[in-house]
């Protein structure tokens, strides 16, 4: 067993105003107490390689900061030792990916994937660079949702979130130093009952008003759905100088799809105001060139 720095997502304290479209929450994650620790089992085999690593992520709040909820009545020092906190919970995720040889489509030619999920351990079962999506359409729609590791309202317990992703993908070389690969990914956000059934984010259950406020009838739901499909193509004309573009499509499926909310606090140049959630895509092309110098001696 090996242990490493904690990676985490928010903790969401949702007795705060703390949600805003296209960011992460603020974080009521408490002082980090010890190494995160791990578990991995390695092949490296000719035919490719195989890995498998579980994960125990320590989830720790810092103190409430409501008077009266969690703290003694009228405290002026809430969100101090006057005042309790939720108890500590262990997440969890498992990693696994595989990566084959494939000499029989072409030297050099591979093709694998990977698959995680995890509960109360966002970084690593969703991704450390996934962020709560905020995309935004034309005719005023909105592809949003929530990412955390979990979440809790002052004198309750954490309630922890659920994510799992996928992908897969495939490289074949034209020429030793001619290649394309195609890949895709999907992830899942997802909410317990308990958190959706008592409108959490919607200021339900003892929590407060969002910058997120529902304003049609439906599920209270902030989960999401997010999937990329691409294609790269690499052209090393010289040693340690690439040639690149790359074609991405990356899809947010929101659980607010078809409800009406309102955004009481503006994203970069958009307005605040009423917005319908509605499923939302981009498509991106990106084109590299980048030299590399070799170090040491």
């Amino acid at each position: 067993m090996l242990a490493d720095e904690r990676r985490s997502k928010a903790l969401a304290n949702l007795s705060n105003n703390v949600i805003a479209v296209g960011s992460n929450p603020a974080t009521a994650f408490g002082p980090y107490q010890h190494p995160t620790p791990w578990v991995n089992f390695a092949v490296n085999q000719a035919w490719g390689r195989f890995g498998v690593s579980a994960i125990f992520n320590k989830v720790n709040a810092t103190y409430y900061n409501g008077a009266g909820v969690g703290c003694p009545a009228g405290a002026a020092n809430t969100g101090t030792s006057l005042c309790g906190f939720p108890d500590d919970k262990w997440g969890w995720a498992v990693l696994s990916g595989i990566d084959i040889k494939a000499p029989w489509a072409g030297p050099g030619d591979h093709f694998g994937g990977y698959f995680n999920y995890g509960v109360g351990a966002a970084a690593y079962s969703a991704g450390s660079n996934i962020a709560s999506p905020g995309l935004f359409g034309a005719g005023n729609t909105v592809a949003l949702g929530v990412l955390t590791d979990g979440v809790f309202i002052n004198g309750g317990q954490f309630e922890l979130t659920t994510a799992w992703t996928a992908g897969a993908g495939y490289e074949h070389f034209w020429l030793p130093n001619f290649s394309t690969a195609v890949y895709g990914t999907y992830t899942q956000v997802r909410y317990s009952d308990t958190v959706i059934n008592s409108n959490l984010f919607c200021a339900g259950g003892g929590a407060v008003a969002q910058n997120i406020t529902q304003v049609s009838g439906g599920r209270c739901d902030p989960g999401f759905n997010y999937w990329t499909v691409g294609a790269v193509t690499n052209w090393y004309p010289v040693a340690g100088f690439r040639l690149a573009v790359d074609v991405l499509y990356v899809r947010v499926e929101t659980a607010f799809d078809g409800q009406v909310v309102s955004l009481s606090k503006a994203q970069g140049a958009r307005p605040t105001g009423l917005y319908t959630a509605k499923d939302q895509g981009i498509l991106s092309v990106v084109f590299r060139a980048q030299r590399s110098f070799a170090t040491g001696e």
